[in-house]
């Protein structure tokens, strides 16, 4: 008398097995108040100086570049920075934390120690039924509706601040 007995699992029968199992990502809606925006606000500015400041930093120790971060008084910053070996090479920003609708929540200058009411773009803090962030609005390049973190906007702005002085980096 024979006794049947099952296939044994078979690492792709396995693997089948876990490829059904799902890992699911829940997300709650939330309406975001004035001090919701302020406090977000607060955080992208907070991170665009502490990223413009550890690279203008990083750019000091490198030979045939020089920059410069400054505070200003009214809370905005500003930077230069010098591509020494490249004939026009320096660029300059001014970073001011925003609220006004007009000039935008966060808005930059591509000038030194520029004043308060100019600005040359802005990142405008959006939100969706989940989350605030962040859209690039640049006058003279163009904005993009991508959803950017702050950290996306440090970075996008640096690129762009770097290349008008004729710098990149990977």
């Amino acid at each position: 008398m024979s006794t049947y007995a099952p296939p044994e699992k078979t690492s792709t029968m396995a693997d089948a097995a876990r490829s059904t199992t799902r890992t699911k990502r829940y997300r709650a809606k939330k309406t975001f108040d004035d001090i919701d925006r302020q406090d977000f606000r607060n955080e992208v500015f907070a991170t665009l100086r502490d990223y413009f400041k550890a690279s203008i930093d990083e750019l000091n120790s490198i030979e045939g570049f020089k920059g410069r971060f400054a505070d200003m008084k009214d809370g905005a910053f500003t930077c230069s920075v010098v591509n020494v070996a490249h004939d026009r090479g320096t660029a300059h920003i001014t970073v001011h934390p925003g609220g006004d609708r007009h000039l935008g929540d966060i808005y930059w200058s591509n000038s030194a120690n520029a004043a308060a009411n100019t600005s040359n773009g802005q990142f405008s803090i959006e939100q969706d039924d989940y989350e605030m962030h962040l859209v690039d609005h640049d006058y003279g390049r163009g904005g993009d509706d991508d959803k950017l973190t702050p950290r996306q906007a440090a970075e996008r702005l640096w690129e762009r601040f770097i290349d008008e002085a004729g710098i990149s980096h990977d």
